[in-house]
């Protein structure tokens, strides 16, 4: 029986009937999966993709941090000033040009849609090749069927080229580009600041006596409205958008990861709830950032119990299998927390900026020492259990 009668719920020997939605799913799983199928049985690992891994993760922990550090907390500009521009999000939005923030919306929407559309094109081949060749049903539910097709050349070269882009765009979207993408696909919904935005810039370029100026400002609407056709097209598209990015990012995050135990890559971890977590943390931080408006303390406050909340999972879960990349992620989430607490501290108290920023620099790095070292403690006590146990039921036996 060819394996394609599963989505018209056909029932395999030994095995249960099969819906079109557990199909679905099981296929999706199966093509994000995949991707790491060809990392995962590697025995060796390059040292230069260690530090392109590393380095992916160390970007987007900086983006998360400088979303804490924002100026408009009250932080001192002595102290942080330099650090708004390590922000990718203000270097793709910045108060230049106002075509340029229709090309860069263009570009991200575009990148984003590409990903969303290799996946979709991947699955199919997946289904095309799945009917070419019939295998075990088991095959389906006990471990990836695309990374099993991958491996033995089911694929067409087309198809790999596509697995491979899919895998290099979900690498970057989820992780050093998430936070800068997703804070350009929500930007429009800032209808205040985009408005803000446009009407400085034009008047910027106006002063500057730049050929062109009036029929730019003309098609980005000087006198810029919530409801002109421009920025309800830019919703509408933003909305699109991420209606189809935030669950993909999700499910990506959740299953694109490296989870052999015996893996060289210092990334490898169990299972990737850290990941889906990280990202959804993300989505709440960026989103708040740009839609707080007049709660000033809602950015902040949310930063610390989603940060919070993350370095006790990773602390107390220890998802790496190399412990360096647990401490890594505890001091990161630490950090972004404690942070985001002096941010909340300084929106309600008022205090002086530059006494607060400079004590509060000193309690940044002892909780992100604090942080990293909460892995190692959660390791030996892990390490000291195991032993006891053994001697429990042996003498229970």
């Amino acid at each position: 029986m060819d394996i394609s009668d599963s989505m018209d719920g056909a029932t395999w020997p030994g095995s249960q009937q099969v819906s079109r939605v557990e199909w679905l799913k099981k296929g999706l799983f199966g093509i994000f999966h995949s991707m790491t199928e060809t990392t995962s049985s590697s025995p060796h690992v390059k040292t230069r993709q260690q530090v392109w891994r590393v380095s992916l993760l160390a970007i987007d922990a900086m983006q998360v941090a400088v979303l804490a550090l924002r100026l408009d907390y009250g932080w001192s500009a002595r102290w942080f000033g330099w650090l708004q521009n390590m922000s990718l999000l203000g270097w793709l939005l910045p108060d230049v040009r106002p075509e340029w923030y229709n090309i860069v919306y263009a570009v991200v929407v575009l990148m984003v849609w590409v990903a969303l559309i290799d996946a979709a094109y991947v699955f199919e081949a997946w289904g095309n090749a799945r009917r070419r060749r019939t295998h075990s049903p088991g095959l389906l539910w006990c471990r990836s069927y695309v990374g099993y097709m991958f491996q033995h050349g089911n694929f067409t070269s087309t198809g790999i080229a596509a697995l491979k882009l899919l895998r290099a765009l979900v690498r970057i979207l989820l992780t050093a580009g998430f936070v800068p993408i997703f804070g350009v696909l929500i930007s429009p919904l800032d209808c205040a600041a985009m408005r803000g935005w446009v009407v400085w810039a034009c008047a910027h370029l106006r002063n500057a006596a730049l050929t062109g100026v009036v029929r730019l400002c003309r098609y980005n609407g000087e006198d810029f409205s919530c409801t002109s056709p421009h920025a309800v097209l830019f919703i509408l598209i933003s909305l699109a958008t991420m209606l189809c990015f935030v669950p993909f990012g999700l499910a990506a995050s959740l299953v694109f990861h490296d989870s052999d135990a015996n893996s060289r890559s210092i990334v490898a971890k169990a299972n990737g709830r850290e990941s889906m977590y990280g990202v959804g943390a993300k989505i709440i931080a960026v989103s708040s950032s740009r839609l707080a408006g007049t709660l000033p303390a809602l950015p902040p406050l949310l930063m610390v119990v989603m940060y919070g909340s993350l370095a006790c999972y990773v602390s107390m879960g220890l998802p790496f299998y190399d412990n360096r990349m647990n401490r890594f992620r505890a001091g990161a989430s630490t950090v972004t927390a404690t942070m985001a607490l002096g941010a909340l501290i300084l929106v309600l108290t008022g205090a002086d900026a530059e006494i607060f920023t400079a004590t509060w620099v000193v309690v940044g790095v002892l909780s992100t020492v604090f942080g990293s070292m909460l892995p190692v403690a959660r390791r030996r006590q892990l390490l000291v259990r195991v032993p006891q146990r053994s001697r429990m039921q042996c003498c229970e036996g």
